[in-house]
């Protein structure tokens, strides 16, 4: 199996060929400037401004692994240029509007006859795995289940990309998009933090599940499938914490126009990222993230501990790729076309050992003390 990673060379790609080193597979890499290392196994690629010449370099491998971003602004570009190429896809797409544009590809990639798998990341992947595993394991009935709750709590000296660093920038910024009552809705951060009927109360100033840091409302395409898996679901949303970031930085965040102007909001991303880069090598490694799943008032949760969120993030589509090699491709179940984990529950339990391998805990518990999840009205739409 040949494999490309394009966005090979950032923190994720990085990782990500680092795992895939476990199995027996040809990695290249691809990016818009050659790196430092392994510049033997890299094309210069961009995928915007010459994408003939990146369909070229694609005709080449079986598998495109694309963890490049902001999926915000790229969208659905790579796909369709896997597409074209008649090579296999698969991204960390953590965007909702990229998620859609990759949808309707569909009937594209059914006509060339390739696997495009959208969404095999940490939110939405593992976080839908999550919730799959917990019917699966009978933790939940699916009926029952009317409110979910995702929380993400990244932690310190955490190396990150500009393009991670510039699209929290712009998330962090505007209004958020969540379940409520069934249907979505946009929440507007200035009146979010007031309780809803039915929803969370203190949606910006909550703390996360160990009281240490304030969440804040985030954006997950696991909204357009959680219905799918639930369908009694009236509520949900995902909320991140980062703990590197004071509680007026956070503010200046929401707040500032600074960080969502194209040019200054780049170099501030960059800016960011070497940063992160310096206080990750003057320590002896990233604080571990936890992603917790809660599901109603019942107090049932799952928890994954242990990796940074880029090293879980990595994890997802790399033991995709060996369950792949290793099965044939009988795990994708039908044939080809756009396929999300929520598709696949063959897919869970190899997304789940794999995570488990790369040193991350996953506990599966009624948690008595777990916060309230979104079940209200729609507000703000």
């Amino acid at each position: 199996m040949r494999i490309l990673i394009v966005g090979g060379s950032g923190v994720t790609g990085s990782m990500i060929r680092s795992n895939l080193h476990a199995y027996d597979v040809d990695v290249w890499t691809a990016s818009r400037h050659r790196p430092r290392e392994d510049r033997d196994r890299h094309f210069v690629m961009d995928v915007r401004r010459k994408p003939a010449d990146a369909i070229e370099v694609m005709r080449r491998f079986d598998w495109i692994v694309n963890c490049t971003g902001p999926f915000e602004d790229l969208g659905d570009t790579v796909a369709k240029l896997s597409i074209q190429a008649a090579s296999n896809y698969i991204d960390v797409n953590d965007s909702i509007d990229a998620r859609r544009e990759i949808r309707r590809l569909d009937p594209d990639a059914r006509a060339v006859g390739v696997h495009v798998l959208t969404g095999f990341g940490l939110c939405p992947g593992l976080s839908t795995a999550l919730m799959m595993n917990a019917v699966d394991t009978e933790l939940v009935a699916p009926e029952s289940v009317t409110g979910i709750r995702t929380d993400l709590v990244i932690g310190e000296k955490q190396v990150s990309g500009a393009a991670a660093i510039g699209s929290m920038f712009r998330t962090m910024h505007g209004d958020y998009r969540v379940l409520r009552h069934g249907v979505e809705a946009t929440l507007d951060r200035a009146t979010a933090s007031r309780p809803v009927e039915g929803a969370v109360a203190n949606d910006e100033a909550g703390a996360n599940a160990d009281g240490r840091t304030a969440l804040i409302g985030y954006e997950c395409p696991d909204i357009d499938v959680v219905t799918s898996l639930f369908p009694n679901l009236l509520g949900y949303e995902y909320r991140v914490a980062f703990e590197a970031i004071d509680d007026a930085m956070v503010t200046k965040l929401q707040q500032s126009r600074v960080f969502t102007l194209p040019v200054v909001s780049a170099a501030l991303a960059r800016l960011a990222a070497r940063g992160t880069a310096r206080s990750a090598r003057a320590t002896a490694g990233p604080e571990p993230s936890t992603l917790t799943v809660s599901f109603d008032d019942s107090g049932v949760r799952s928890t994954v501990t242990g990796l940074s969120s880029y090293a879980i993030t990595a994890v997802v589509p790399a033991v995709t790729l060996g369950a792949l090699l290793e099965t044939d491709t009988t795990i994708l179940d039908t044939g080809p076309g756009v396929i999300e984990v929520a598709q696949r529950p063959a897919m869970v339990p190899h997304i789940l050992r794999g995570v488990k391998d790369a040193g991350a805990t996953i506990d599966v518990l009624p948690a008595f003390d777990a916060p309230p999840v979104a079940r209200g009205r729609a507000t703000g739409a």
